[in-house]
């Protein structure tokens, strides 16, 4: 019983993944713009003919929205590794963006999410402190108060030393210490092995002798450059969709996921079928009215003009009719009801300390400074829940007290400790998702809802 999440990107070779640009979209218009209406006035044997001007302009319009959706879903992300497994621990409240993608963050196993919150993060904090003066020591209530590392991490440290920060834990707390935890080290520290030469040759340095490193990983509130203007105008004037989704901080680093929607290419397509409703329109309403009165004049021009934005109006809202865009939302991974008798009855949607199995293409996003995530999400699988809840909520008095049971990340009950899991473990859980998502029913975990797997059952300890 595969997942079989849907999916529209294919992801480009790094020769032949790179960044649109304005230029892009001017020379596609501009030249397929120039041979239409070099071909509509070569019929209508006139080289000076507003009618065919204006519909070769709209000509190009098309051509140009047509390259932009075909780069963004095939030339945008640069392939790492195909069709990879990773597993570690939900680390946000998902959220869906303007495309229609559900943007889910998890922190890679096998670190725990109050350890890395808490302890890690503060060590880094007192080692970096201590070996520059400039550098904030963190509070001394860091480890008990998730609102003084909030405020420490995202208004005490500026960009700069919030990096720093976070390549301080990443390299010398989560990796360095432990040997035997680096298994899947490669998510969030680049590794030519396991990259290969193409992508890791084509992918910025990201370490600490560098004088500009660029994680792997993600963090809350790293810096990059604005949205360009036109996604901005094509999202919020277009969509009606805000260009991000409002968050919650995170404190953790993350690997970015994407499971994905279509709201982006829905959208372009109701935006060709309107720009080809005016075009059409305007150039047989100019030519008809031109060839009435025997020539263009300003009152053809302005009949033309207003039948046609008429018919591209109802066409743009009958558009979003029969397409509408919203239906492109990824939405929410798991929903619905057990479909198995023994079904897991802990609830089925995902929330943030939940133990999940990802499987999707590994790359890097040319167009988001660079990003590395694993885009598109194929396949979702939850392993385990923490029965304490939702570790953000630990300091707040919603939540059990810090080091209650079995560690920190753990609890007496607890089905899976994520500081436990080996890279046999891993291997082992991705095994079985691999298999289930290929159809094999000896393989197909045990339980289930309608569109998530739970593996919570074979991995109890």
């Amino acid at each position: 019983m595969p997942n079989n999440l849907p999916h529209f990107t294919t992801c480009a070779s790094p020769g032949a993944a790179y960044k649109y640009t304005a230029g892009d979209a001017i020379t596609t218009l501009m030249a397929v713009g120039l041979v239409a209406y070099i071909a509509l006035a070569i019929v209508t044997v006139s080289l000076l003919n507003l009618c065919a001007a204006i519909a070769a302009l709209c000509v190009g319009l098309i051509a140009a929205l047509d390259n932009l959706n075909y780069w963004f879903y095939n030339e945008r992300l640069m392939c790492i590794r195909p069709n990879r497994c990773a597993v570690g621990t939900v680390a946000g409240d998902p959220f869906d963006a303007c495309d229609g993608d559900r943007k889910i963050d998890i922190l890679i196993a096998p670190f725990g999410f109050r350890e890395v919150e808490r302890e890690m993060l503060e060590a880094s904090a007192t080692a970096l402190s201590a070996a520059n003066p400039g550098f904030p020591a963190p509070p001394p209530d860091f480890v008990n108060s998730r609102a003084s590392r909030l405020s420490y991490v995202f208004s005490t440290l500026n960009d700069a030393q919030r990096r720093r920060l976070y390549l301080d834990v990443v390299h010398n707390q989560m990796f360095a210490p432990y040997p035997n935890r680096r298994f899947q080290a490669h998510y969030y520290v680049r590794d030519r092995v396991v990259m290969g030469d193409p992508a890791y040759l084509n992918s910025p340095p990201d370490d600490l002798a560098s004088a500009d490193p660029n994680p792997m990983f993600r963090y809350e509130r790293e810096p990059g450059p604005p949205p360009p203007f036109i996604a901005e105008v094509f999202c919020e004037w277009l969509l009606g969709e805000p260009m991000e989704e409002p968050h919650e901080e995170r404190l953790v680093p993350y690997m970015h996921c994407e499971v994905e929607g279509n709201r982006f290419a829905r959208g372009i397509e109701n935006l060709k079928l309107t720009i080809f409703a005016f075009g059409a329109t305007w150039a047989t309403v100019c030519y008809l009215c031109s060839a009435a009165v025997g020539g263009l004049s300003l009152a053809c021009a302005a009949v033309a003009a207003v039948a046609a934005l008429f018919v591209a109006l109802i066409t743009w809202l009958l558009s979003k009719v029969f397409n509408d865009p919203n239906d492109g939302e990824a939405g929410a991974i798991s929903v619905g009801l057990p479909e198995v008798p023994d079904a897991d009855a802990r609830g089925s949607k995902d929330e943030v300390g939940d133990l999940v199995c990802v499987i999707g293409d590994w790359i890097m996003d040319v167009e988001h400074d660079v990003y590395f995530e694993m885009h598109p999400v194929k396949a979702w699988y939850r392993i385990a829940k923490d029965p304490r809840g939702d570790p953000r909520h630990d300091d707040d008095g919603t939540g059990p007290p810090h080091g209650h049971g079995h560690g920190q990340d753990g609890g007496h009950g607890h089905d899976l400790d994520v500081r436990d899991l080996t890279d046999k473990d891993v291997s082992e859980m991705c095994s079985v998702a691999t298999s289930a998502e290929a159809g094999d029913p000896e393989i197909t975990p045990k339980y289930g809802t309608t569109a998530a797997l739970s593996m919570m059952a074979g991995f109890v300890r």
